[in-house]
């Protein structure tokens, strides 16, 4: 079996596993917004904003290294495992001093109990890292996509059932505490590799050179990622740092739950592909052709249904976030689009390409969000995602393209159709919606009306890809029905 059918069969599995484990804690996250106030949600991102990044550091890119080395001897990884368990035990006594500057920072002294808890988050994420990327390494993605729904499915019971008895934000902090426990001691059972007590920080030099280089990457992604919480929360308080966030990780479900899925698929086979170009950019194009076709109905989907979704799903008192959700939609297609560069360039040994990218996006993207939010309010958070992301996004897929040899048109064309019956669902729906607006049946946060404009939505986009590209359409649907996968 090749390397490409290999993971691909794997992902087959990895993607059932995922649809039924978000397809639940989407269920999950609505609930639990009904049930609480957005100011929880501010204040866990607040929480989350310093501590969080001790957490992306610690790993110091030492998993990626995992994958993209040929071969690792026990002594190594025994060494790797005491390495990045002693960093995350260091994190998380670290957490204490951040709780307490954290509080003053943004006047919030509710955010030290939150914070210090937050460091219990570090341990195991320490403890599951070579478990976890030695999966990864062996392409055994069936078993990965199986530990990740057993722990949406207890982190997300456990939150369902803390917000119902009113335990506020630490519903939110107590599922992903959990979902870390139970994630680390599943890697751990289910990777063949236990470690010694052996550590000697000569094995790990050639691991830390690599990986110090995603590390950096990631630091300057994380900025990017969390600067505009952090300038929200300083500015604006609590509570926007709530409607924000929460509207922020709505329009970013499909890229975090289908786009990074087929990303973490797609480093291994990249890297185990990286000495031929040829079939990496083959690769490539496919699975930018996968993903445009599953996220980006979605995303302009949300786009085009925002107020009766949040509405009908989140109740009145989320509706200030439906201008933030909408236009946050339509820049997470970008994001989709993009996001594959980074493990391209990742597995093929150019880590620093990545961190020049996510360089630039932290500072240009962190003074964006600083003018807008200082000078314009919550609202103008939209402008530095609709124009500054776009424009970098769209450089460094011009950039991946040329280090792939890959023709802009070719690029284009392999995604044509997806976009032409994009662009048809979207006239579909809103001439359906200025039809049915004058029918009695229909109200404004009517459930029946959003599950009609969903279905004629997705009916005339199935429909406009099946006349359009029937072949790849076919392809799609035989991987879903098939039981041996991709």
């Amino acid at each position: 079996m090749s390397l490409a059918k290999k993971a691909f069969k794997g992902g087959s599995w990895y993607a059932v596993f995922t649809f039924i484990s978000q397809g639940f804690s989407w269920l999950a996250t609505f609930w639990v917004a009904r049930l609480l106030n957005p100011d929880d949600y501010g204040l866990m991102a607040l929480a989350t904003i310093l501590a969080g990044y001790a957490s992306w550091f610690s790993e110091l890119g030492l998993g990626a290294a995992i994958i993209q080395r040929e071969s690792c001897s026990k002594g190594e990884l025994s060494s790797v495992f005491w390495f990045t368990t002693g960093v995350g035990l260091l994190l998380g006594i670290l957490c204490f001093p951040i709780a307490v500057f954290s509080a003053w920072f943004f006047h919030e002294p509710r955010l030290v109990p939150l914070t210090e808890a937050v460091g219990i988050i570090f341990l195991f994420n320490g403890i599951q890292i070579v478990h976890g990327n030695l999966l990864r390494r062996e392409l055994r993605f069936k078993r990965l996509g199986l530990i990740r729904m057993i722990a949406v499915f207890i982190s997300c019971g456990y939150m369902l059932s803390a917000a119902y008895f009113g335990a506020g934000v630490w519903a939110l902090l107590g599922g992903q505490i959990l979902r870390a426990l139970v994630s680390s001691f599943m890697f751990y059972i289910s990777a063949k590799w236990r470690p010694v007590w052996h550590f000697d920080i000569r094995e790990i030099s050639s691991y830390i050179r690599y990986g110090v280089k995603v590390a950096i990457g990631r630091t300057l992604f994380y900025i990017t990622d969390n600067s505009d919480k952090f300038i929200v929360g300083k500015l604006l308080g609590s509570l926007a740092v709530g409607y924000y966030s929460f509207a922020l990780q709505l329009s970013q479900l499909p890229t975090e739950k289908i786009t990074v899925m087929i990303n973490q698929i797609s480093f291994p086979l990249f890297y185990r592909l990286q000495d031929s170009k040829a079939e990496v950019a083959e690769h490539y194009l496919k699975i930018i052709k996968m993903i445009a076709l599953l996220v980006l109905p979605l995303f302009v989907g949300g786009f085009l249904v925002a107020k009766q979704l949040v509405l009908i799903v989140l109740g009145e008192k989320w509706m200030p976030i439906v201008p933030l959700f909408k236009y946050l939609c339509l820049a997470q297609i970008m994001t989709s689009l993009s996001a594959i560069n980074n493990i391209v360039h990742n597995a093929l040994g150019n880590p620093e390409l990545s961190l020049y990218f996510n360089g630039y996006c932290a500072i240009f993207m962190t003074g964006s969000f600083f003018v807008a939010a200082r000078y314009f309010g919550l609202n103008a958070l939209i402008f530095p995602w609709v124009i500054t992301y776009i424009i970098l996004c769209a450089a460094w897929i011009c950039y991946t393209l040329s280090k792939l040899h890959i023709d802009f048109f070719t690029y284009l064309k392999n995604v044509s159709n997806i976009f032409i019956s994009i662009a048809i669902m979207a006239f579909s729906v809103y001439v359906f919606k200025g039809y049915s607006q004058g029918l009695p049946i229909f109200k404004e946060g009517d459930v029946l009306s959003l599950i009609l404009t969903i279905m004629v939505g997705g009916m005339v986009y199935i429909g406009s890809i099946a006349i359009l590209d029937r072949r790849y359409l076919s392809f799609v649907l035989s991987l879903i029905g098939s039981k041996k996968g991709f």
